[in-house]
């Protein structure tokens, strides 16, 4: 029987810089703009591995969080502007497993995977995409809304080749 713990923290700064060209360059003189990103994401999680029936049978079992903060933040011409709401995104996934040694060389198992992932988008939440008017008015850059609950399951054989222990 073993039980275990994780956290996982990840940050990745980067910067993007850009020009926006005169039309002609005389009249319009080129702006250089900037966005400096901030990401942060932190994951935490446990489980359990189980043996039961001299390791014959084995259950494992694992759950992880994972939350995710990216901050842009914008200069144009060397000057700060209005920045753009926190992105946030969450990660919910849950995996359980079975496995039975039904021969010394043959064991079947089945596994479930469960993944829940949000995602705060500024730029398309609380807007009724459904609706048929707001669809012939609108062009949205970002795509679609991304948040979506999935489930995987699957029943498996492996035959060992060769020596076994």
């Amino acid at each position: 029987m073993t039980f275990y713990g994780y956290y996982n923290y990840r940050n990745s700064d980067f910067t993007q810089t850009g020009q926006d060209g005169g039309s002609p360059p005389a009249i319009t003189p080129a702006v250089v703009w900037q966005a400096a990103h901030d990401d942060d994401s932190h994951t935490v999680g446990a489980g359990a591995n189980l043996t039961f029936l001299n390791d014959r049978l084995a259950f494992n079992i694992d759950y992880s969080y994972t939350e995710s903060l990216s901050d842009i933040r914008f200069m144009m011409g060397g000057a700060p502007t209005t920045g753009v709401p926190t992105l946030e995104n969450e990660l919910h996934r849950v995996e359980a497993s079975g496995e039975y040694k039904v021969l010394e060389r043959l064991t079947v198992g089945v596994r479930y995977i469960l993944e829940d992932y949000s995602d705060t988008d500024y730029t398309t939440d609380g807007l009724d995409t459904a609706n048929p008017v707001f669809l012939d008015t609108a062009l949205l850059l970002s795509g679609s809304e991304p948040d979506y609950t999935g489930h995987i399951g699957s029943l498996y054989a492996t035959w060992t080749f060769g020596q076994t222990n």
